[in-house]
């Protein structure tokens, strides 16, 4: 499984309206334990797609001084316990959608139909 844009493309324009204001790095649980492990809710966030999801991350940044922060996610360890509680933050969103890259190229592409019906 790979996460692209696994922080949520907090800036990505064309997420859909009842999700415009939704922020996973202003979490109270994902600020805490940034807090706790002298870390940036970043890289909490990266930290529990790849050591506990095993996700290939492809974080996306257009800020340089966020590429080594995004680098460096994998040198701490959350607790079980920590992991799951970020489980139940789940909301079943998506906030980065392939289809708006291009919708001239990308619409075109069949692999993608199962994406405009399950939106439907």
């Amino acid at each position: 499984m790979t996460a692209y844009a696994p922080i949520g493309a907090i800036s990505f324009p064309f997420k859909k309206e009842d999700i415009k204001d939704v922020n996973i790095l202003d979490d109270p649980l994902i600020k805490s334990l940034a807090e706790k492990y002298e870390r940036s809710p970043a890289q909490v966030i990266l930290n529990w797609h790849l050591k506990h999801r095993g996700h290939v991350i492809i974080p996306k940044t257009s800020k340089i001084s966020r590429l080594h922060e995004n680098l460096n996610v994998s040198d701490f360890n959350l607790t079980e316990e920590e992991y799951n509680s970020i489980d139940g933050l789940d909301k079943n969103m998506r906030f980065y959608n392939t289809k708006y890259f291009n919708p001239t190229v990308w619409g075109k592409i069949p692999m993608f139909d199962w994406i405009r019906n399950f939106e439907s």
